[in-house]
């Protein structure tokens, strides 16, 4: 019973706050409908300052304007100021790739020196190995000279050795100074014209085949007298042969 009473009693108070609620909203409704009165009777009173509310339209429509072109010149800045920040990042990134092209640079420059350098310390190392090289051939030559000379020396096999046209001596050993009648290779230099000229062939046709040595290269076997300064007679089988020395010389 008592459960019963407590919700007639909320229903009342639920239908009470309705009724409240409508009679607030009647009063709202009607404070409009005489607030709207008062807007018409106060127009109907200023019909005649219709120009003055063309000019408030037109106020209006200048401010509307106004603002219209102030959102434009809003919208224009931040475009420019995109644009503004795509240039700034457009010159950033073109200075980074400068910097890169010029580290880039400057890292193939080191590169290329180091290049040119190692080819320079090849080029020592390879010239100072032929200089080497050519100077233990030069070593070597000598060494194999002197010791040809120094058997020629020993033999009893007169050799004598000159250049052509030149006639300048290359080699004579101790037998041929010793044929010729000389003491020194000097000497022999000295006289080495009338020494070859004094020499006697048996068959004078040798003396046109030694002749032709001179532009032939070739050997010729003889017999022949050579005469030494004082006068004395050596009877000799003789060979004349064209060698080339090593710097190209014909003897």
């Amino acid at each position: 019973m008592r459960r019963v009473l407590l919700e007639v009693r909320q229903q009342e108070q639920a239908l009470a706050s309705l009724k409240a609620r409508r009679d607030s909203r009647r009063q709202a409704l009607d404070d409009l409908l005489r607030e709207q009165a008062t807007v018409e009777n106060w127009l109907g009173s200023h019909a005649a300052d219709a120009g003055l509310v063309e000019q408030l339209s037109g106020i209006e429509a200048g401010i509307q304007r106004v603002h219209d072109l102030e959102q434009k010149r809003q919208q224009r800045n931040m475009a420019l100021q995109q644009i503004s920040q795509q240039l700034e990042n457009g010159k950033a990134r073109l200075a980074e790739r400068l910097r890169r092209q010029e580290v880039a640079a400057a890292e193939l420059a080191q590169l290329e020196s180091r290049r040119q350098q190692l080819l320079e310390e090849k080029e020592k190392l390879l010239e100072n190995r032929l200089l080497q090289q050519n100077q233990h051939l030069k070593d070597e030559n000598k060494n194999q000279i002197f010791y040809y000379k120094e058997l020629l020396d020993t033999i009893s096999v007169g050799v004598l050795s000159y250049t052509l046209p030149e006639h300048e001596i290359v080699h004579m050993n101790a037998e041929a100074m010793r044929i010729y009648g000389v003491e020194t290779v000097g000497e022999a230099q000295e006289n080495l014209g009338r020494l070859i000229g004094a020499v006697s062939y048996l068959n004078q046709n040798v003396i046109e085949k030694l002749m032709d040595m001179r532009y032939h290269d070739g050997a010729v076997s003889y017999e022949c007298v050579i005469p030494d300064r004082k006068g004395h007679l050596t009877p000799a089988i003789a060979k004349t042969e064209i060698f080339y020395t090593s710097d190209g010389k014909k003897t």
